[in-house]
C-alpha cells in the first residue's frame, strides 16, 4: 500500500520521466568511465594490472550488494528518499574520487560509487515503472544508459589525448550529480512513495518465490550471453577476422550504437507485435547471428548480435514490472541488478576457460544462454498472464 503523499499531476508524469531519464544517464556516465579509465590509473598512480583491478572488482561487489538492499528497503524508506540518498553517495563518490591523493582513497571513492550507482539503478527504476503506460517506455529508459555507455569513453579519451589530469572526469560528474540531486530533492508533487513490505523474513520468502525466481533468471540469462558476447568480441575480430585491435574497438563502438538505437524502437514494437513475439524473435535472430559470426560469415553479423539483443532486457523488465504488484517491483529491480554481476562473474571465468582452446569456443556458454530463454521467457509469460 503507498502513502498519501501527493502524487505527480497528469502535466507532470513526462517531466518526472525525463527528470528520471536524465538521472539514468548520468550515473551511466559514471558506471562506464571505470573500465575504459583503469590504463590512464595504471600509468598515474604507477599500479601494475593486477593491483589496479581491484577496482573493477570491488565496484561490482559494492554494487551487487547495494541493489539487492535497496530492493528489500526501498519500500519502506520510499523511493524519492533513496533516489535522494543515491545522489549524496554519488556526490561523496565523485568528490572522494576527484581529490584522490592517493589508490588507497580511489579505491574509497569506486566503493562509494556501488553503493550510489546500485541505488541509483534500483530506485529509479522502481520510480520509472509507476509510471502510467504512456510514459514507461524501458526501452527509452534503456537506451539513456546506452548513451551514457557511448559518451563515457568519449570524455575519458578526450582527457587521455589531452594529456589532461584524469581526476577532471571526477569533477564533471560531482557537478552533474549535484544537478540532479538537487532537482529531485526541489521538485514538487514528486511523493515519496512507500509499501507495507512486511517484515524482512516475509520478504525474503517473496524475493525466493518462483516467480521472481523466475523473473530474475531470465535477467540474469539474458546478461550473461550478452556481457559474455561483448567481453570477448575483441578476441573473436582479431583472431577469426584478422582485425587490428583500432577496427576491434571501432566495430565494438558500432556495436552499442546500433544496440542502442533498436532500444528507442522497443516500446512501440512490443506493443505492435507483443512482447513475447518481439522477444523471441530477438533471441532468435541474435543467435542465428551468434552462429554465423563465430563461423567466420563476416564481422557485419556482430552488429546483427547487438540489433537483436538491444530490445530483450527493456522489453521483458517492463512486462515483469507492469504484472507485478507495487510493494514487488522493488524487490524484482534490486534483485535483477544484484543478479547480473552474480551470473556475469561466473559464466566470464568460463568462457575464458573455454577460449584456451579456440576463441570461438569461448561462446558456447552464450549460445547455451540464447537456448535458455527460448525456454525461459514463454514460461514466464504464461505464468504472468495467468496469475490472478
Amino acid at each position: 500500500m503507498s502513502n498519501k503523499a501527493q502524487s505527480p499531476s497528469p502535466t507532470n508524469f513526462r517531466a518526472v520521466q525525463f527528470l528520471v531519464l536524465g538521472a539514468q544517464f548520468i550515473f551511466a556516465l559514471a558506471a562506464n568511465t571505470i573500465q575504459p579509465l583503469l590504463p590512464t590509473i595504471q600509468e598515474e598512480l604507477g599500479l601494475s594490472i593486477f593491483a589496479s583491478s581491484a577496482l573493477p572488482t570491488i565496484y561490482t561487489v559494492s554494487l551487487a550488494f547495494t541493489n539487492l538492499a535497496v530492493g528489500f528497503f526501498i519500500g519502506k524508506l520510499g523511493i524519492k528518499r533513496m533516489i535522494l540518498g543515491a545522489g549524496i553517495l554519488g556526490v561523496l563518490a565523485s568528490l572522494l574520487a576527484f581529490l584522490s591523493p592517493s589508490f588507497a582513497v580511489l579505491t574509497l571513492a569506486y566503493i562509494a560509487y556501488g553503493f550510489a550507482i546500485g541505488s541509483a539503478f534500483t530506485s529509479l527504476t522502481t520510480l520509472y515503472s509507476h509510471l502510467p503506460e504512456r510514459y514507461r517506455d524501458f526501452g527509452l529508459y534503456h537506451a539513456f544508459f546506452g548513451i551514457g555507455g557511448i559518451v563515457a569513453p568519449l570524455i575519458t579519451g578526450f582527457v587521455q589525448n589531452r594529456g589532461l589530469d584524469f581526476h577532471l572526469i571526477f569533477l564533471v560528474y560531482l557537478i552533474l550529480m549535484f544537478v540532479s540531486f538537487l532537482v529531485f530533492l526541489l521538485f514538487p508533487g514528486l511523493e515519496n512513495r512507500k509499501y507495507q513490505n512486511g517484515s524482512m523474513g516475509s520478504m525474503v520468502k517473496t524475493l525466493l518465490g518462483p516467480l521472481l525466481i523466475m523473473g530474475i533468471a531470465v535477467m540474469g540469462t539474458y546478461a550473461a550471453a550478452e556481457i559474455g558476447i561483448v567481453t570477448y568480441a575483441g578476441n573473436q575480430h582479431i583472431g577469426t577476422y584478422s582485425t587490428t585491435p583500432a577496427q576491434a574497438s571501432l566495430v565494438l563502438s558500432g556495436f552499442w550504437v546500433v544496440f542502442t538505437l533498436s532500444r528507442f524502437i522497443t516500446d512501440p514494437l512490443a506493443r505492435r507485435f507483443g512482447t513475447k513475439t518481439l522477444v523471441l524473435a530477438c533471441v532468435g535472430i541474435a543467435f542465428l547471428a551468434l552462429i554465423g559470426w563465430i563461423l567466420g560469415a563476416g564481422v557485419w553479423t556482430f552488429l546483427v548480435i547487438g540489433l537483436a539483443l538491444g530490445p530483450i532486457f527493456p522489453a521483458m523488465q517492463k512486462f515483469i514490472n507492469n504484472h507485478l504488484p507495487d510493494e514487488k517491483k522493488g524487490l524484482f529491480n534490486g534483485g535483477t541488478y544484484a543478479s547480473l554481476g552474480a551470473i556475469t562473474s561466473l559464466v566470464l571465468p568460463l568462457m575464458g576457460s573455454l577460449g584456451e582452446g579456440g576463441i570461438q569456443r569461448a561462446f558456447i556458454p552464450s549460445a547455451v544462454c540464447l537456448i535458455l530463454l527460448f525456454v525461459l521467457v514463454p514460461v514466464v509469460i504464461r505464468r504472468l498472464d495467468n496469475q490472478p
